[in-house]
Formats: structure tokens, C-alpha cells, sequence
């Protein structure tokens, strides 16, 4: 974990053809949600002690409402049009309204955006850039016509916060246009057409829960040797979690590191969600340069 702050002055490759939720192979973030130019930031590195294994430490806030811990998201604003890049913008306040400019990096951002569409038929996860005035920015592609809402995940570097928290908050706009929500539809064993991704039907509830993921080449590939991936934000998988019912926002990362099971890749997650319910989790992985956004649902008992 790195502490970032801003000096003044500064300023998917495979598509799902399977699925109704998006699921996208990249170099990287969304090709089309690349970030501005790099503002100048000031960086000092978080000394791991010895033995340490990587946590992401509690969250403040479910993304649901655009205020948490004293801060508050605003200003939000999408692309007017779907379907080519656009703008997207918004500020994070702090406790006075002043734009919050210090922030402790986590997963090798200073901050983490998801954009997702009411009904989780479009997700994108992109690093936006902090111009001067405190305004992020990103360009983003959405898919269609309708209400988003932009789900800021940081690590104020103010004090507001103590150590090892990060904060969640969400905002919503609409992208103009007639669009009809859909149902999700992805089930505990989906594909993106290059990799497969599958975990069981029922997630138990509760501070001790566990995920597991299998990850494996769509039947009838050539290769039958296990996915080896590659790190993706310093870590083996970047798994964001939504409630279908709700839309609150969890957070997961691998316990450990990938294990193998014949043909299979099998990470293992610690989950803490209180409430049962059906959840979808768009997990994201870097395979062979690309990062893969495969979506599998679980009920949670």
C-alpha cells in the first residue's frame, strides 16, 4: 500500500457471445476507458512486514449512497451517448466539502471506479485520473442507454479514515435513451469464449465465508493445461461482487496464491456477506497479457 497525494498545479478484446452481462478480455483497463495524461503525484512506499499476506482491510460504506464516513461523492457526470467513448467525471468531498486530494494507494491505484448499469447488465472497472481542481476523470464506453451508477472505492490518506480502511461510495446518472432493464442471467459456470469460470451454487453467509473459483479453457479448447494467470493490481484476481436484490458492493481478493486440480486453476476468497441473497460477481483476471471479466452469480444462505 502506497500513499499517493497530488502535487497542485498538476494536472476487452473477446466479447461474450453467450451471455447478456458484458464480459471483456483487454489489455488492461476497458480500451476505451484508458485514463488522461498522469497527473504528478508524490509516492511513498508501504513497507510489507515480514510474513504479511495481502488484505484489503474494512470497507466503509456499500456503494449504494454517495456519502460514507464524512465524505461524499458529487458532481457525477456520464457519456451522453452509449456505445463510442466519452467522458466520464465526478468529485470525492471531504467533511468541509473541500475535494479530497490525499489518497493511500491500494492495488496499485490511488483509486478504483466501477461503473455499472442498474440492472448489471454492463460493467467496467477504470482508474480515473485527478485533475487540478479535484476533479477524477475517465473515458469510458458504455454499452446502452440507461441508469448507471459510478461506485468510487479509495483510501483517503486524510486521517478521516484509520489505517487500513477504504471507503465505498456510489453515485447514479442516466445515458439518455430508451432501454428496458433486463434480469441477470449468468449462472455459478460462465465463459467469456476463452475462459471459463465456475464456482458453487450456494455461498454460506457470515464472517467466515469462502469462495471458491475454478478457472479452466471453455470445453473443446486445445489446451487442457490449467489457466496460468498473471498478476493483475498485485494480486492473482480482482473480484467485484454485487447483490442482485440490492446492489451493495463487495470486494474480494485471493487468499494465497492459485492452486491447481487437473485441468483447473482454483482460487480461494474470504467472503463476509451478512444478509442471504442471490449475488453476481464479475471476477478479473490477467491470462496471457489479457484481463478476462467473466461473470458467475452464487445465493448466498
Amino acid at each position: 500500500m502506497r500513499r499517493l497525494t497530488t502535487a497542485p498545479g498538476t494536472a476487452l478484446a473477446a466479447a461474450l457471445a453467450s451471455l447478456l452481462l458484458a464480459g471483456c478480455a483487454s489489455s488492461g483497463d476497458d480500451p476505451a476507458a484508458q485514463p488522461l495524461e498522469e497527473p504528478t503525484v508524490t509516492v511513498t512506499p508501504r513497507v510489507a512486514e515480514p510474513g504479511e499476506t495481502h488484505s484489503h482491510g474494512e470497507g466503509i460504506g456499500d456503494g449504494t449512497t454517495a456519502e460514507a464516513a464524512g465524505y461524499r461523492m458529487s458532481d457525477l457526470r456520464v457519456p451522453r451517448f452509449s456505445g463510442s467513448p466519452g467522458e466520464l467525471s465526478f468529485r470525492i468531498l471531504d467533511a468541509e466539502g473541500q475535494p479530497l486530494r490525499d489518497y493511500t494507494e491500494q492495488q496499485t491505484k490511488a483509486l478504483h471506479l466501477y461503473v455499472v448499469r442498474e440492472d448489471l447488465q454492463d460493467f467496467r472497472h477504470v482508474h480515473p485520473v485527478l485533475d487540478d481542481d479535484g476533479t477524477w476523470r475517465a473515458r469510458v464506453n458504455l454499452a446502452g442507454s440507461g441508469r448507471y451508477r459510478a461506485i468510487a472505492e479509495f483510501a483517503p490518506a486524510d486521517g478521516g479514515v484509520a489505517e487500513g480502511e477504504h471507503v465505498l461510495l456510489g453515485a447514479t446518472a442516466t445515458v439518455p435513451g430508451g432501454w428496458t432493464p433486463e434480469p441477470v442471467s449468468a449462472t455459478s459456470t460462465e465463459s467469456d469464449g476463452a475462459l471459463e469460470v465456475s464456482t458453487d451454487a450456494e455461498l454460506a453467509s457470515g464472517p467466515e465465508g469462502s469462495l471458491e473459483l475454478r478457472l479452466s479453457d471453455p470445453e473443446g479448447a486445445d489446451d487442457s493445461e490449467p489457466p496460468q494467470l498473471e498478476s493483475y493490481l498485485g494480486t492473482s484476481a480482482h473480484v467485484t461482487g454485487f447483490d442482485v436484490e440490492t446492489g451493495a458492493v463487495t470486494h474480494l481478493h485471493p487468499l494465497g496464491t492459485p492452486e491447481t486440480d487437473g485441468a483447473q486453476t482454483v482460487l480461494e476468497l474470504h467472503t463476509e456477506i451478512d444478509e442471504p441473497g442471490r449475488m453476481l460477481f464479475f471476477v478479473q483476471v490477467r491470462r496471457a497479457g489479457f484481463v478476462h471479466t467473466v461473470p458467475v452469480t452464487t445465493t448466498v444462505v
